[in-house]
């Protein structure tokens, strides 16, 4: 790789990371791809960002963006005020309720939640997928006929979801959503974002 590309440290199945690749594939912002293996996290990785997490995108003055949401808008070269209203509602209901109804019906087990409760949440979750399914009536993607920052946000998530029950979510009636969906899986970006790289160490 060449030594004036910024370093993405990365992890193939996270939402979050799945973000910052998209983002960056799809406006064609080259960088050297590090994988992490989450159980055996590089020292480099720890010494930008000692907080190990991913994504982490480090620039070869030595700045770093080490949260997902940064690192989509740097792609897209806007700022968070420059989100329209609507982007920023879905953004805010995202951060602040989807993703928590997701990991609990992902992970019952570590919140203590008994099978009914998940559910709950499951369904919870479901209210911002119709939602979601009414934007995309008459857009191929969530602001428009073109992918933009709000997609790369908000699909890895509802892809994680729809991963936990594969039957009940391509039961849900909810046509538009699944074909926003099959849009960005059948994309080049998507492809190239889920390529799989050994470890980096």
């Amino acid at each position: 790789m060449s030594n004036d590309l910024p370093v993405l440290y990365t992890f193939i199945r996270c939402p979050y990371a799945m973000r910052a690749r998209l983002a960056l594939i799809h406006t064609q912002h080259p960088y050297e791809h590090r994988e992490v293996d989450l159980k055996n996290k590089p020292a480099c990785l720890l010494t930008v960002s000692p907080k190990g997490t991913v994504p982490v995108l480090v620039f070869q003055d030595g700045s770093v963006l080490d949260e997902s949401i940064d690192i989509v808008l740097y792609a897209f070269g806007i700022k968070l005020e420059d989100l329209s209203v609507s982007a920023t509602n879905l953004l805010v209901y995202l951060e602040e309720y989807f993703r928590g109804f997701v990991s609990r019906y992902k992970y019952p087990e570590r919140f203590a939640l008994a099978l009914d409760d998940a559910k709950e949440y499951r369904d919870s979750a479901c209210t911002f997928l119709e939602n979601l399914n009414e934007i995309l009536k008459s857009n191929t993607f969530l602001e428009g006929k073109n992918l933009k920052a709000i997609d790369c946000l908000v699909f890895p998530f509802v892809r994680q979801f729809a991963k936990i029950d594969q039957d009940f979510f391509a039961n849900l009636k909810l046509k538009n959503l699944h074909a926003w969906i099959e849009h960005i899986y059948k994309s080049q970006e998507y492809e190239l974002a889920m390529h799989k790289f050994v470890a980096y160490e």
